[in-house]
């Protein structure tokens, strides 16, 4: 079971006022990439109050990603309550208006258009949300989380099947790196070991000539002597890097095609695994064959990261 991060799902519910008049309610749940679970809540004022409710819906469900709610009525005034207009401040402006036309000898008169347009001359009060609105408003938001994961499912399963593929793509190349190392490590074995035979024979005859014994040392201890050749062969060697990126992409699968929901950040860490061995493989292996499936495997693996971002 995958999930993907993204998604969006909308319902609209049918309400009745006070008033009996009907009104529409729309919500929606949008859903994108986050490295944690976040929540954006735009909803009408009178709402806002129950915002850590909502995300304590949200939350348990949608586990992972940037969940945007948005919730908004066809009918704005839903949830005002009376508006009612401060006759002490348009008292106060009058007075303050007059004093003006006094003391500066100034005619005209002030009117309606004028007042209403003064800050603070109208407050309005937002009516408590019936609880019959509010719980249909909830039970929408959870019906809405099951609906938003099961479109997650659906392009969480796509992205089960493209990076199971990726994975098995990679264990190829694996195998034919191995393959290929094993062919050109025992060739350079064999090079290495006709070398270090050489060297020995020019040691002999070196010891069986008097006249020269005293460069033996030399010759035993310089930059071709058997100790550097067994060095150079042993920094050639990838054993160890081949077994562990086997075991990182096995273990890949069987977190891919695990049952658990939360799996991006895990299968993230594990590519990051790969690359590291890769890269060592790839700076090891003289060899060019080697180098082209290393940089192949590579391009999967960031292939692979990609897709990973979008998973929950």
């Amino acid at each position: 079971m995958m999930r993907s991060m993204t998604g969006f799902v909308c319902q609209n519910i049918a309400v009745e006022v006070d008033s009996g008049e009907h009104c529409m309610i729309s919500i929606s749940l949008k859903s994108l990439n986050s490295r944690f679970f976040e929540v954006t809540c735009k909803t009408p004022h009178a709402l806002s109050q129950y915002e850590t409710d909502f995300i304590k819906i949200l939350k348990p469900s949608l586990l992972r990603g940037h969940v945007y709610l948005t919730i908004h009525t066809s009918k704005p005034s839903l949830f005002n309550g009376t508006i009612t207009a401060d006759t002490q401040l348009v008292q106060a402006y009058l007075d303050a208006v007059n004093n003006i036309k006094e003391t500066n000898k100034i005619d005209g008169e002030l009117t309606i258009d004028n007042l209403v347009n003064l800050p603070g001359v109208f407050s309005s009060t937002e009516s408590l949300i019936d609880a019959q609105i509010k719980d249909q408003i909830f039970q929408t938001v959870n019906q809405l989380c099951v609906a938003l994961n099961q479109e997650r499912a659906r392009e969480g399963s796509s992205l089960q099947a493209e990076l199971l593929n990726i994975a098995q793509h990679m264990q190829t190349n694996l195998q034919t790196i191995e393959s290929e190392f094993q062919r050109s490590f025992e060739i350079q074995k064999d090079i290495i070991k006709a070398k270090i035979s050489e060297l020995q024979k020019l040691a002999q005859a070196k010891i069986s000539s008097s006249e020269n014994s005293s460069n033996m040392g030399s010759i035993t201890t310089g930059p071709v002597s058997p100790e550097y050749l067994n060095y150079t062969l042993d920094k050639l060697d990838i054993h160890e890097e081949l077994s562990r990126f086997a075991d990182h992409a096995q273990n890949l699968i069987k977190v891919i095609t695990s049952d658990s929901v939360t799996k991006g950040k895990q299968i993230d860490f594990i590519l990051q695994e790969c690359t590291r061995e890769i890269n060592t493989m790839s700076a090891k292996a003289n060899n060019s064959i080697i180098s082209a499936l290393a940089i192949e495997i590579k391009v999967a693996i960031e292939k692979a990261r990609e897709q990973v971002q979008n998973i929950v």
